[in-house]
C-alpha cells in the first residue's frame, strides 16, 4: 500500500523543518495482521546542547534553527542486534519513509510516499491457505476463521500523528 503524505510533500520540497515534529504512525499488531513502514528511517530530533563524538555512520542536520536531527542508515539496512548510540537517548525518535540512501540534508533522501507493508497474521495465512473461509475478529477481538467465506477484506485506519 502506498500513501502519499501531501503536509509531508510540502515540507520535503520547502527544507521545512517541521517535517521533523510529526511522526507517521500505524495501527497496531492484531490477530489479523500487522503494519510496517517498508523503507523507512530512524531520525532522532535532538536539543541543540548535545555535543558528541559521530560515529562514521551518523549524520548530523544543524539547519533547524530549534533542535538538531541526528540519523543513520535506513532501518532496511540496519543489522540485528545493532544498538544506536547512548547519546541519542534523550533525543525524540521519528520514523520517516525514504526514498534513497541517506546523505548529509536529509530533505534529498526522504520521501513523502509511505510504502505500507501489511502482513497477514500466521493464524489468518494458515486459515486462507486451507481454504477455509475468511479471517474475521469477534467482538472481544479475538480471531476466527469464517467458514464458507472466500473473500478476505481488511479495514484499517492510518493516522498521523
Amino acid at each position: 500500500i502506498i500513501i502519499k503524505d501531501d503536509a509531508q510533500y510540502h515540507y520535503l520540497q520547502t527544507n521545512n523543518c517541521t517535517l521533523f515534529t510529526n511522526n507517521f504512525t500505524l495501527p497496531h499488531a492484531s490477530h489479523l495482521a500487522s503494519f510496517y513502514i517498508k523503507y523507512n528511517i530512524t531520525i532522532f530530533r535532538c536539543n541543540r546542547s548535545l555535543n558528541a563524538t559521530l560515529p562514521k555512520y551518523i549524520y548530523k542536520y544543524s539547519n533547524c534553527s530549534d533542535y538538531d536531527i541526528y540519523y543513520g542508515p535506513p532501518n532496511t539496512e540496519i543489522p540485528l542486534g545493532f544498538k544506536w548510540p547512548s547519546f541519542l537517548a534523550p533525543c525524540s525518535t521519528i520514523q520517516l519513509a525514504v526514498q534513497a540512501k541517506p546523505t548529509s540534508n536529509p530533505f534529498q533522501f526522504l520521501s513523502a510516499s509511505i510504502a505500507i507493508e501489511v502482513r497477514l497474521s500466521d493464524t489468518c495465512e494458515s486459515c486462507l491457505n486451507r481454504g477455509e473461509g475468511q479471517c474475521l475478529l469477534d467482538s472481544k477481538g479475538n480471531f476466527y476463521c469464517a467458514k464458507g467465506m472466500q473473500i478476505f477484506f481488511l479495514y484499517f485506519r492510518v493516522k498521523n500523528v
